[in-house]
């Protein structure tokens, strides 16, 4: 299917705009608790890609070969730019993650991201200064 032959595939979601308010009740008592920290790009770089490789190797298990094979086939890229994700000498578009999480499904892939640690853990991986805030 050529560019011109593809549907327009309109962007937002009405359902993004509704506000959860089941629960207003319990977050009026509840502390604000805030994130403050400073991202490391080259540190983000290395563990996005390195987590990206454990998330292919985890779609695709085998040799790295044989993964940018099967990858390659079904997210319609070139084999070489798989073995590139897997070398971690490219970042994968956010489009490919996305497919990758459809595939695999979205618990399993924060499992492989997160290798089994906490939010904060995983910050401190990339991000300098990583400290909560309480607020009001």
């Amino acid at each position: 299917m050529s560019n011109r032959d593809q549907k327009s595939v309109p962007c937002s979601d009405s359902s993004a705009t509704n506000v959860e308010n089941s629960c207003a009740d319990q977050r009026q008592n509840t502390p604000v608790q805030e994130t403050s920290f400073q991202i490391d790009r080259t540190n983000l770089q290395d563990v996005a890609r390195q987590r990206f490789r454990d998330l292919l190797k985890d779609t695709w298990p085998g040799s790295d070969k044989e993964t940018a094979r099967r990858a390659a086939k079904a997210l319609n890229v070139h084999e070489k730019t798989v073995l590139n994700w897997l070398a971690c000498t490219h970042s994968a578009p956010f489009e490919i993650v996305f497919a990758i999480g459809c595939f695999t499904g979205v618990y399993r892939v924060m499992d492989v991201m997160t290798r089994g640690q906490g939010r904060l853990q995983v910050l401190n991986l990339f991000a300098k200064g990583v400290r909560r805030v309480l607020g009001k």
